[in-house]
């Protein structure tokens, strides 16, 4: 028979690779707008940031919180909502990482449903300014989920006009720094059921190296987005699929406590024992 602190010694061996593997695997931001209703200016939860919420922009475009969900509202102008990771996402720690969030555009107003014209609401992925985005792109036929990537300088559209309002959509997403070309690439999936799903992928010339926050801004150069509000929720970015579409991967602190809890019952059980 093993004797018995050589079972604990085994047992507290598989607790720290186990551990090992949930920190290498860590879910670095979430923001799931757990807030009182009222302005998103300010808000200060989740984890993996530093600071609050800050809102700028102008017209009359308003960024605020309602039912746990970030919702954006109004027309004229351009308003974003930013905030900034507590520690940036590096190339030197990582060459890629992933993220997803939730997103709901409730209704259409009639403005932009009657004209030409377009307007978007998007989650943009910063260092300085914007390295890329995803945003829900609005015209007078419907929505569709848009990207657009090297400075928002080229874009791409996901899904057509199929999107519905009304309907909540998760969008999975993952960006690697440098394919080893000198190029970013940027990777999206739709409501996906695994990694296996359909997605899409993108590269660009891109010498970006970090990523240091989010932001959340609606712009509508036409005065056509009253009567639509678009929300956001659940954004997560972690370092593989399953930290940002799973809710059983613990987080760091999480292995903390399970590491402390072998090494607690280890001493207990040899002291014990002896």
């Amino acid at each position: 028979m093993i004797p018995l602190t050589k079972k604990l010694g085994l047992m507290a061996s598989l607790f720290l690779i186990l551990g090992a593997a949930h920190l290498s695997a860590a879910l670095l931001v979430n923001e799931s707008f757990d807030y009182v209703d009222g302005n998103l200016s300010g808000q200060n939860g989740g984890t993996g940031f530093t600071g609050a919420w800050s809102v700028s922009g102008s017209g009359t475009i308003t960024e605020t919180v309602a039912g746990g969900l970030a919702s954006l509202s109004g027309n004229s102008g351009t308003a974003t909502a930013s905030r900034t990771f507590s520690s940036a996402i590096t190339s030197a720690g990582t060459s890629s990482f992933y993220f997803s969030f939730d997103v709901d555009v409730t209704a259409l107003g009639s403005a932009v449903l009657s004209g030409s014209h377009s307007f978007s609401d998007t989650l943009s992925f910063l260092s300085g300014s914007t390295v890329f985005s995803t945003s829900m792109f609005m015209t007078s036929s419907g929505y569709r989920l848009r990207e657009a990537y090297n400075g928002g300088s080229t874009t791409a559209y996901i899904n057509g006009n199929s999107t519905t309002t009304g309907v909540t959509y998760t969008v999975v997403g993952a960006f690697t720094f440098d394919t080893g070309a000198g190029e970013a690439s940027l990777t999206i999936w739709l409501n996906p059921t695994s990694q296996a799903s359909t997605s899409v992928t993108y590269t660009w010339t891109s010498t970006v190296t970090s990523i240091t926050g989010i932001s959340l801004a609606r712009s509508d150069g036409f005065n056509v987005a009253s009567g639509t509000t678009t929300t956001f929720d659940n954004i997560r970015v972690g370092t593989d699929w399953n930290s940002v579409t799973s809710s059983s991967v613990p987080e760091p602190a999480s292995c903390a406590v399970l590491l402390g809890l072998a090494v607690a019952g280890l001493t207990v059980a040899t002291r014990r024992r002896f």
